[in-house]
């Protein structure tokens, strides 16, 4: 998928979550799973009940030994009287008392609460009010209304659950706000008067279970059997708990499910008080703070796979309800997660459709395009396979790498027993795959290296066209890349071998060699003799002159058969078997005894007579040490003696050395003593060195080692083998 796309959709996911966030709060769908989790943790802000407030139940008990409601007022002025000898700093009756009856009834309750002075009456809001007002407030009647020290509204607030959970600190009527019954209690007991200014608009009340507050008959109060220093400089609360009398609500469960009304203002009044009244945010910060978690969320989803996407959305949703737990049980602060989470829950799902949808159409389409481009990935496999679609593609996906891995095994094991160092070049110019030769030649494996560095790291010299490497050992590398691709400017990768042509170009300079030996050195014998014969063309021949043409016609059969001895040697397999090397070397001391004897040369033979067997073919072996033996009388004056010994190691090496009394090797050849070809000049005593060259040869085909030592005069030359 195109990334501006990709973009595109993003926002527009993003649009829609925090749409269905702006709707949840304004359409107050959120609200209700709001309301349950704000039940459970309700009690979290509301602490134990205030021991200062007291209630007085108009409870059955009461109504049956006192009588069916309603109640004369001389009851009540009664019940006032004997609360206000105790003195408690407030009285709370919450007793509506807005129709008179009895004058004197009526007088009675309003001396008694003018004597008591400290009684707070309510008033009952009745919605809609008259004459199309949104309310009319109906206060007490005027005797008791004048006696009393306050008087608030009574109005509930029920939830669209049906619940009671907040309650309005002030209702405004006629432009003229008046307090609730709590806080008017709250304001005279304080001595501080009613502002409604500073007063939250809802307050969210946290109520304790039914039952947490202290509490005392109606009956007990009127026949004075409760001690006055029992309401002293405390707060009663005045009103009805009976079953009948209907003066019960619905609050939140965890609280008792129903409560009644005077049980109700005390948890209000106590909130009031104690400061544990729970404020909810403003509905704008409602909306940022909902916004927040799904932005977060949504750009997360740039950054993590789809497993850690979905563990970030549950944790995000665990989180947002953990800050909700915590400003309420910290700062009595509310704010309602579910809109919140109706974000997460949106974008959530939105994102992973899309990316499915994207991944589903990627698959089937690079499916499609590696089938269309490889032999290797047919139609087999994946056909009506898999419960959906998405399934399907996974499988014909599977497949089709299936095929391509059977491929890439293929190739590399191709690549693997290539007889030529390999490697496989990406697009990038990175080394991706090398084979065993290849790893070998550059010392390590450089996958992931640039292929121009690995090949300056052989630090070889390259010819004009780059097709040749010369390396420092004197090896020599064919340079060859090939592209995937016939494009060479969009190439896929190539494939750079290496081969080693160090034998060819050995060969090549080995046969410029040979054509010198025989265009120079055969034909310069050669080229005496037939000079020599058109010198005495016609005429007798000397014996000096017969003896030279003599020695140049053995000199050219020696060249030609060294020559022969040493392609055969090359071209022949060896035949091992058990040789004693003392027989060998006095094998080879005897072809040479009959020159030695003509240039007054001793040959001194092995003094070990004992038997010094090694693994080894007779007549390469033998001509080998007659070479060295013939080269030592050759070079060597009269009258000096050429030895020959045969010796034993330690280690059960077996060597043979071979020691003569001449001028040593020249300077010249000393540098390579065995190679075949060298410089040759007669006058100085240079030869073509096939004779060396064959036994250099016969000793590293027969697994040993030979070496020379300049003598003091001559030279010494030691093969060493491997003994049995």
């Amino acid at each position: 998928m195109p990334k501006s796309r990709l973009i595109v959709e993003w926002f527009f996911i993003a649009l829609l979550s925090l749409g269905a966030v702006y709707g949840a709060i304004r359409s107050g769908t959120a609200d209700r799973i709001d309301w349950l989790i704000l039940d459970q943790l309700n009690g979290l802000a509301a602490g134990d009940a205030d021991e200062d407030i007291i209630l007085v139940e108009i409870e059955d008990r009461s109504l049956a030994q006192i009588g069916a409601w309603p109640w004369p007022r001389t009851i009540h002025a009664k019940a006032i009287e004997q609360l206000g000898q105790a003195q408690p700093k407030v009285i709370g009756y919450d007793v509506l008392f807005t129709e008179p009856t009895s004058p004197g009834d009526d007088e009675a309750l309003g001396r008694a609460i003018a004597d008591a002075k400290t009684v707070i009456l309510p008033s009952y809001v009745r919605t809609p009010g008259s004459d199309g007002r949104e309310a009319d407030l109906v206060s007490p009647i005027a005797p008791v209304l004048a006696a009393a020290a306050g008087t608030g509204h009574v109005h509930l607030n029920f939830d669209d659950d049906g619940i009671v959970r907040r309650i309005e600190p002030s209702f405004e009527i006629d432009g003229q706000a008046l307090p609730h019954f709590m806080r008017a209690a709250l304001a005279f007991s304080s001595g501080r008067a009613f502002v409604a200014a500073n007063q939250a608009k809802n307050d969210i009340v946290p109520f304790r279970k039914v039952g947490s507050y202290r509490r005392v008959p109606f009956s007990s109060v009127l026949n004075g059997e409760v001690p006055d220093d029992f309401f002293r400089g405390k707060t009663v609360l005045v009103g009805a708990t009976a079953v009948g009398m209907r003066d019960s609500y619905p609050v939140p469960g965890p609280a008792g499910g129903t409560m009644s009304g005077i049980e109700m203002q005390a948890n209000y009044l106590d909130g009031i008080k104690n400061g544990g009244l729970i404020r909810p945010v403003s509905a704008d910060w409602l909306m940022i703070g909902s916004f927040v978690p799904t932005l977060l969320l949504l750009g997360s989803f740039w950054l993590v796979r789809p497993t850690l996407a979905f563990l970030l959305s549950v944790v995000v949703t665990i989180l947002v309800v953990l800050a909700s737990l915590l400003t309420l049980a910290s700062a009595a602060t509310w704010i309602p997660p579910a809109a919140a989470l109706v974000g997460i829950i949106f974008a959530y799902p939105l994102w992973s459709w899309r990316r499915l949808s994207a991944l589903n159409s990627f698959v089937e389409a690079e499916t499609a395009s590696i089938r269309s481009r490889s032999s290797f990935a047919g139609e087999q496999g994946g056909k009506g396979l898999g419960f959906d679609s998405v399934a399907k593609s996974a499988i014909r996906l599977k497949s089709v790498i299936g095929a391509m891995e059977d491929a890439k095994d293929y190739m590399s094991s191709v690549i693997s027993n290539a007889p030529d160092a390999l490697c496989v070049v990406g697009s990038d110019d990175l080394i991706a795959l090398m084979n065993d030769d290849a790893r070998d030649l550059f010392g390590s494996d450089l996958s992931g290296q640039p292929v121009g560095e690995a090949l300056k790291s052989l630090k070889g010299t390259t010819n004009d066209d780059g097709s040749e490497m010369i390396l420092p050992d004197g090896r020599v590398f064919l340079l060859n890349r090939a592209n995937f691709d016939q494009d060479e400017a969009q190439s896929s990768g190539s494939i750079l071998r290496l081969a080693d042509i160090t034998p060819l170009r050995q060969a090549a300079r080995e046969r410029e060699q040979m054509l010198e030996f025989l265009s120079h050195d055969m034909r310069s014998p050669q080229a005496s003799i037939i000079t020599l014969i058109n010198r005495f063309k016609g005429k007798a021949v000397g014996d000096e002159a017969m003896k030279a043409i003599q020695g140049h016609a053995r000199h050219t059969l020696k060249l030609a058969d060294d020559f022969v001895q040493l392609a055969r040697l090359s071209e022949s397999e060896l035949e091992l078997e058990e040789c004693d090397l003392v027989s060998i070397t006095n094998e080879a001391i005897d072809r040479c005894y009959a020159e030695a004897q003509e240039k007054k040369v001793s040959l001194v033979r092995p003094a070990d007579d004992d038997e010094h067997l090694i693994m080894a073919d007779a007549w390469p072996l033998l001509r080998a040490l007659t070479n060295l033996i013939d080269n030592a009388v050759k070079y060597s004056p009269p009258l000096t003696k050429v030895s020959c010994a045969v010796s034993r190691s330690p280690d059960g090496r077996v060597s043979v050395s071979i020691t003569d009394e001449g001028e040593g090797v020249p300077a010249e050849r000393q540098a390579n003593i065995f190679k075949p070809y060298g410089p040759s000049n007669a006058s100085k005593g240079l030869s073509a060195g096939l004779g060396l060259s064959f036994v250099k040869k016969t000793v590293d085909r027969l697994g040993g080692d030979i070496d020379y030592r300049a003598g003091n005069p001559g030279s010494i030359f030691t093969l060493t083998f491997p003994g049995l």
